[in-house]
């Protein structure tokens, strides 16, 4: 019906008016992971998947037994499949010239069929190899897609770090493996993994970083050097009064650099290898004025100096700083293995968790950096946005969420009732799902006089949300993403 087409479309250009073509796939922050465990042995194996990202190094996929695996990586900037049946490895790489972290999508299909392996990338670039020995099954019981959680052989089988980008339609032996990423029971357990692909990985290192939660933290490369080394970065706290960490990195020893705001006042700690601790207290009070505060960290041999806008603090060191990071260089909060070194550590803020605020025009030893270097990073937004991020374990009510009513001029309205469509809001908690029914959505007509029925109202799929995707159903395996220009029918 002509009503039904035009009340579809006007709803539709409301409810997903602000959709970017960054919904397709899945997001992997550099620690999440899909794991499904099942026992599998076949002498056919077939592989396909899409990824993008900027990073020069991540796991994609892993599937692995008490002795056979089968890897696929990406190595600086290149793929590279590793495959053991247990007679051999074989190591197959994807052409030199093709450079694959540049944000771009790009398609990989691998195929094995007894002794032979074969990789394509991009229907174009295509590599094969016959495998040694006279191994052709692939026995495995463990599959695990953007990392590898925890698992044991991880180090002997000299697996890369977790992936950090964006996954869409990874299929092992045609099971996909990562539609439904809400909470499952039995084999299958995700972590960190979340609907969309974020729009953190198109970040630019002159974005600034919002810290969004107590758990917030971006994770850098281990800090190179910083016996002489030098942090510099603008910093706009929260209106509110919380400590928290700015930056943080150890040893993994006794020895620790360290950040924080303390009280309102910035707070540089560094404690050698023999865990002599040295203090420098800004009298800058940073909480409340809403104003950015460039601040500066120089570690020398001999000495350190804080700086925080124009007050500049120095103390001398009682030994020469011997100083070699092997953790990654934390900004804005901590993991659970730095909070708890950070703890020991006596670090103040550490129990407090993370900065609130944000982050904009870092530097280390000169050079700009930040989130196209990350490593790890979350409950971070792109841009100076501190709203606290919904738990991702947490439900909610959607029963009294306001309604946000919308006049027209239409002339079919029932009587009494002068908006034409009325519309309350659906939330939906990070990671979770939430149906959108008929009573998000009140249509305000006569259905009897125009001779139509609730049913005949067609809703059209005009793009995707900035964040997650639309499903014809809400169980965890089943339902089909709504594709763009795709009819439904709402309640039907």
């Amino acid at each position: 019906a002509t009503m039904g087409s035009l009340v579809a479309e006007l709803f539709l250009l409301l409810l997903i008016s602000a959709a970017q073509v960054h919904a397709a796939g899945v997001s992997f922050y550099g620690d999440g992971y899909i794991h499904l465990r099942t026992t599998e042995a076949s002498v056919q194996t077939s592989l396909q998947l899409r990824f993008r990202t900027s990073s020069q190094a991540g796991l994609l996929f892993l599937a692995v037994g008490s002795r056979d695996f089968l890897l696929l990586e990406l190595i600086s900037g290149h793929l590279q499949v590793r495959l053991d049946l247990g007679s051999g490895q074989l190591s197959l790489r994807s052409e030199k010239g093709l450079h694959l972290g540049d944000l771009a999508w790009h398609t990989v299909e691998l195929s094995h069929h007894l002794h032979n392996v074969t990789m394509s990338v991009d229907g174009s670039s295509l590599s094969s190899l016959p495998m040694p020995g006279p191994d052709v099954e692939l026995s495995i019981q463990s599959v695990f897609v953007g990392g590898t959680a925890g698992l044991r052989q991880a180090h002997s089988l000299g697996v890369s770090s977790g992936f950090r980008g964006c996954l869409d339609r990874v299929l092992f032996n045609q099971h996909d493996l990562t539609s439904g990423l809400g909470p499952y029971s039995g084999s299958k357990s995700i972590h960190e993994v979340l609907p969309g692909c974020s729009s953190q990985f198109f970040a630019t290192e002159e974005d600034a970083v919002g810290f969004l939660s107590s758990k917030a933290f971006v994770a850098l490369q281990p800090w190179e050097g910083p016996q002489e080394g030098a942090f510099e970065c603008e910093m706009l706290p929260s209106a509110t009064a919380d400590d928290g960490v700015i930056l943080f990195t150890s040893d993994k020893h006794a020895g620790l650099v360290a950040m924080e705001i303390r009280d309102g006042h910035v707070v540089a700690t560094v404690v050698d290898e023999k865990g002599k601790k040295t203090e420098l207290r800004s009298l800058t009070y940073v909480h409340g004025n809403k104003s950015w505060h460039n601040v500066q960290l120089h570690l020398l041999a001999s000495s350190v100096q804080l700086k925080v806008g124009q007050e500049l603090v120095r103390a001398h060191l009682s030994a020469q700083l011997r100083f070699h990071p092997r953790g990654p260089l934390l900004l804005g909060g901590l993991d659970e293995e730095a909070r708890g070194e950070a703890s020991r550590a006596g670090l103040m803020s550490a129990a407090g968790g993370s900065f609130r605020g944000c982050l904009r025009g870092i530097r280390l030893n000169g050079r700009r950096t930040g989130l196209p270097h990350a490593a790890v990073t979350k409950e971070i937004g792109v841009g100076c946005r501190t709203s606290p991020v919904l738990d991702p374990q947490s439900t909610t009510d959607t029963t009294e969420a306001p309604e946000v009513e919308l006049p027209t001029t239409l002339p079919h309205r029932s009587k009494g009732n002068m908006n034409f469509l009325s519309l309350k809001t659906l939330e939906v908690a990070e990671g979770g799902r939430a149906p959108l029914e008929p009573r998000h959505i009140k249509v305000n007509l006569d259905f009897q006089k125009l001779d139509l029925h609730p049913s005949q109202l067609m809703f059209r799929v005009e793009g995707q949300p900035v964040s997650g995707e639309l499903r014809l159903d809400l169980s965890p395996d089943s339902g089909a993403p709504l594709a763009e220009e795709q009819t439904v029918v709402l309640g039907a």
